[in-house]
């Protein structure tokens, strides 16, 4: 099965410090999910992004919240 191309071009390594610093937070050292890179290369949408507080902690258990992120990911055949 092929990928489709993206629609929107993710950012590309080597990131600027302030987006590197956003993705080291987030991931702790594992590299950044492909959606993360998408959005960090929109200025605002990455701001409404984080301002939203989609990547506060919540009522799940980040093992939970990455179980329903590979779930809707495998389910919609993206990475």
């Amino acid at each position: 099965m092929s990928h489709p191309m993206p629609r929107i071009a993710p950012l590309a390594p080597p990131y600027p410090p302030e987006i590197q610093a956003h993705f080291d937070g987030i991931m702790r050292g594992a590299p950044p999910l492909m959606l993360f890179r998408v959005m960090a290369g929109h200025g605002r949408a990455w701001d409404k992004f984080r301002g939203a507080s989609l990547l506060d902690p919540g009522p799940l258990s980040l093992r939970a919240r990455e179980i329903v992120i590979d779930r809707t990911c495998a389910l919609n055949g993206c990475e």
